[in-house]
């Protein structure tokens, strides 16, 4: 290779070393940034895994070619660990996952299940998952069911009734949020919480008059064993449109509809950032060991994650393997949806489904009632 073009080469590897670990560090900042005002900064996010990987790379290459660099560069990941340590779960030990479960556990299912996927039924021939999501539900067992874009008919409406079919798998129990009505008022839509346990007590919390957020809501449970608080919530969500991520398929220009995304993304991060804040207010004044179930529409290494989870465990990193995604669509990376605990409630179980139902996962955990610290 010519001298003249391998020096081009090297200095364009240098220029692009140093692209890829600003915009590595910058990344390693959207926890200590206020998302509203630099969102621009908060999108980079969506990407660390794609920057971290970069990292890694260009830290063994320049390991081998000049080690002083190759230093700098692991230096400058480790700047980046607290963002490291809640990307993956790190328990390939963990074993499959056992439906079969003790009366000390408190089984907690979180799944936002997109209105039901009622939506869908006009795309879909008439037809929607709505009976394989109710099957999926009974399927797991659990105690507690916590579900976010619940929907629920009003009576004499054309829809079936879904607190019904949910007190039917014995959920005697339930407290329903709706935050708001749709397609003219026949149904209900918002957060719900079921339990097999008596709700002793409920509260809800509204978060102002934003476009794609329910709030925040909880259920004191009363097990056998103590009350436990459950909290729901649903934070603003990037959505571009009423349509989805990219608006209404098929509808205006590629400019157009990157548009679409670019103002989704901006409101969303402006709205996270105050809702994050009164779901932490809200879960310090429990009075009661917490359980905090939602969608927060943002990945773990953003600062609506770090404010709303504060020192409780996130279930996925005690005993998830993997990136653990729980959306279904965009990217494999983004880890949305999320049931934090507090250290007390010992983490011993966690899944997350695979199933095209919703696009979003479901996620279930066990928590240990009684041996928790």
């Amino acid at each position: 290779m010519p001298v003249p073009i391998r020096r081009w080469l090297y200095r364009f590897f240098i220029a692009f070393t140093i692209l890829i670990s600003i915009l590595y560090i910058l990344v390693c900042l959207v926890p200590f940034l206020d998302a509203g005002s630099f969102w621009y900064i908060a999108v980079l996010g969506l990407g660390f895994p794609m920057l971290l990987i970069a990292m890694l790379i260009l830290m063994i290459v320049w390991m081998i070619k000049k080690i002083k660099v190759g230093i700098v560069l692991f230096v400058v990941i480790l700047l980046g660990w607290q963002q490291v340590s809640v990307m993956l779960g790190l328990n390939i030990s963990q074993k499959e996952f056992v439906v079969e479960k003790t009366e000390q556990t408190l089984r907690v299912l979180s799944w936002n299940v997109s209105r039901m996927d009622e939506h869908n039924k006009e795309a879909k021939g008439g037809v929607s998952y709505r009976s394989l999501i109710l099957d999926a539900i009974s399927e797991q067992n659990a105690d507690v069911v916590v579900l976010q874009e619940f929907l629920e008919p009003r009576p004499g409406q054309p829809f079936d009734m879904n607190i019904e079919a949910l007190e039917s798998m014995g959920y005697a129990h339930h407290y329903f949020y709706p935050t708001s009505s749709i397609w003219e008022g026949a149904v209900k839509f918002g957060m719900i919480i079921f339990s097999r346990y008596p709700i002793v007590d409920s509260a809800h919390f509204t978060f102002g008059q934003t476009p794609h957020s329910e709030g925040l809501m909880y259920a004191d449970i009363k097990t056998p064993t103590e009350v436990v608080r459950v909290f729901s919530t649903h934070l603003e969500s990037s959505r571009g449109s009423n349509y989805g991520y990219f608006g209404e398929p098929g509808q205006g220009s590629v400019v157009d509809r990157s548009k679409t995304v670019v103002r989704g993304l901006k409101r969303g991060y402006s709205f996270r950032n105050a809702q994050a804040e009164v779901v932490k207010m809200q879960v310090s004044a429990s009075p009661h060991p917490v359980v905090l179930c939602g969608d927060l529409g943002d990945v773990p290494n953003s600062k609506a994650y770090f404010t709303t989870r504060g020192k409780l465990n996130d279930v996925f990193l005690e005993k998830g393997v993997g990136l653990g995604a729980t959306f279904r669509f965009i990217s494999p990376t983004l880890r949305l949806d999320y049931i934090f605990a507090q250290p007390k409630l010992k983490v011993t179980q966690y899944n997350r489904p695979d199933l095209p139902y919703s696009d979003h996962y479901l996620l279930v955990a066990d928590l240990d009632l009684i041996s928790g610290e």
